[in-house]
């Protein structure tokens, strides 16, 4: 989805029953950002307006809130028919409601898309900034997104920002996540592409995964190991009192 144009909101939302909640608003916003305003296809699907394809793992990538919160805003704008969900093994498609009737220009409350014109770029009433402080606020704008981007190194191979490294640990626990951090980067070095330019979307995609299939294993295998030294045990001792009667009848 192209990141060209804008949305406007009417401050309605600021009455609507979810406003308040700030992981389920923030959520909701972000969809109306992000689903289709015109249809298109994908993979052999038609994808009307209003619907986007996505998952969770996704959206909690892109809005910063964990798996759950994700998942929790989803039930409640579910519940109050906001949005449409239909899940399948492959993706989650969600449809917002009333986004063919937001685009109608018409309707107050709406939500329009597209490029501003030169007039509807300037606020009316302000005097436009001058090119010395246009520049001082761009690069102050520009220092701050430096600063979000950077990525802290973890290990050899694995570089996270804090907040992703936040949400691995709000989802999973501490313990997991850093099991699921040296497993990506043991891989690293055998890779032929090199290492990953996200490693926090690679450790969604299947780190995850693999290692909870290796706790799974190594947990049968523990289970396996009790049970067989118990029997060993009790063999054991019951060899003992064999032993013990084979020699009160030679006495």
């Amino acid at each position: 989805m192209s990141n060209q144009g804008y949305i406007n909101l009417h401050r309605s939302l600021l009455s609507w029953e979810w406003y308040s909640d700030v992981n389920t608003s923030r959520l909701f916003v972000h969809l109306i950002l992000k689903v289709n305003y015109n249809e298109k296809k994908w993979q052999g699907k038609l994808v009307k307006k209003g619907q986007l394809i996505t998952s969770v793992a996704k959206l909690s990538y892109e809005t910063n809130l964990t798996a759950k919160q994700v998942r929790i805003a989803l039930d409640k704008l579910k519940r109050t028919n906001e949005v449409a969900i239909k899940t399948t093994s492959q993706y989650t498609m969600i449809y917002v409601q009333n986004y063919i009737k937001y685009q109608e220009v018409e309707h107050c409350d709406g939500i329009r898309q597209g490029k501003p014109t030169a007039n509807e770029g300037q606020t009316k009433g302000k005097p436009t900034a001058t090119t010395k402080e246009g520049k001082e606020r761009k690069k102050e704008e520009e220092d701050i997104h430096t600063k979000k981007n950077i990525k802290k190194k973890f290990l050899d191979f694995v570089y996270l920002h804090d907040s992703e490294y936040q949400k691995l640990v709000d989802e999973y626990g501490e313990a997991f996540a850093e099991r699921c951090i040296k497993k990506l980067d043991l891989t690293i070095p055998n890779r032929k592409e090199g290492p990953y330019k996200d490693c926090y979307r690679a450790i969604l995609n299947w780190v995850v995964e693999a290692v909870q299939k290796a706790d799974s294993s190594k947990k049968k295998t523990e289970k396996i190991s009790l049970r067989y030294g118990k029997e060993v045990k009790e063999t054991g001792l019951m060899n003992d009192f064999l032993d013990a009667q084979k020699y009160l009848k030679e006495d």
